[in-house]
């Protein structure tokens, strides 16, 4: 048994291998990474070795796949929950409903959607827009040009929802078809409520 000195934190071990130098790991990594010659050669080799060794690049690969893109997404999913950063969201959103339109009507379709999935379908299950089909850039295209004062309209569906399965995925898609949709007024859309009127 050896009783070595640590080159880096001066602490007393106890050791079987005579050239001991650190008494951990950590104290190993900080001594090598205080000298700047030392981190560049450190450096240079790692590079080389990767370059060398196509395994290792396939293996690190799939674990930035897997493991580390889902280690992000909780971490994101997380942030979102935090109180100051939903009541950031929210104002940002609020700032950009007002000064751009496409969003704004985008934002009202997608609101649409959930709703009517909540309240249309008995388990209220809710997929993305692209599963059902729906293509929010021909659906605001088709509602070009936006009313001057777009807060007294909205988006009406020219047959009702509830006259829709929704849930299947393809009534889903006909409900919400460019052809289906249109502006009116919230007088006028209040009036025609759940009605199919025919010109």
């Amino acid at each position: 048994m050896y009783v070595k000195k640590c080159e880096f934190c001066n602490k007393y071990i106890k050791t079987k291998i005579e050239r001991k130098r650190f008494c951990n790991n950590i104290c190993q990594r900080k001594h090598y990474n205080s000298k700047p010659e030392i981190k560049k050669i450190n450096r240079i080799r790692t590079r080389e070795y990767r370059r060398n060794h196509p395994e290792w690049r396939e293996r690190h690969r799939i674990l930035a796949i897997t493991k580390h893109r889902k280690k992000r997404a909780e971490y994101w999913k997380d942030y979102a929950k935090r109180p100051e950063v939903k009541k950031r969201i929210r104002g940002k959103e609020m700032w950009r409903r007002r000064t751009d339109l496409e969003f704004a009507v985008r934002d009202r379709l997608r609101r649409s959607l959930h709703h009517a999935l909540t309240k249309y379908t008995k388990t209220g299950k809710i997929m993305s827009s692209r599963k059902y089909g729906i293509d929010w850039k021909e659906v605001i295209k088709s509602l070009n040009p936006f009313p001057k004062n777009i807060s007294d309209y909205e988006i009406d569906h020219i047959i009702p929802l509830r006259t829709f399965k929704l849930t299947n995925p393809n009534e889903v898609k006909k409900a919400f078809n460019p052809s289906n949709l249109q502006w009116l007024t919230i007088e006028e859309n209040r009036k025609k409520s759940g009605k199919v009127i025919q010109e």
